[in-house]
């Protein structure tokens, strides 16, 4: 899956500037939005990169805090 090569070169702890979002927190948003078993699938394997889930954007909102 092309998707997943991609996913090897990017930092999803890079952060926009608008909302200081990070990647990460972006793209689970968006998978939120339409639930389905590949994106949660997906969600996963970015999670086992690792990324910061405690970093918190300009609203105060962390991944973290997303599952509560």
């Amino acid at each position: 899956m092309w998707l997943i090569d991609c996913l090897k070169r990017v930092d999803l702890n890079l952060k926009d500037k608008k909302f200081s979002n990070s990647a990460i927190f972006t793209l689970c948003l968006e998978v939120l939005k339409k639930r389905t078993e590949e994106g949660d699938e997906f969600i996963v394997r970015c999670l086992k990169k690792q990324p910061n889930v405690h970093d918190r954007n300009k609203s105060g909102y962390s991944l973290k805090a997303i599952d509560r």
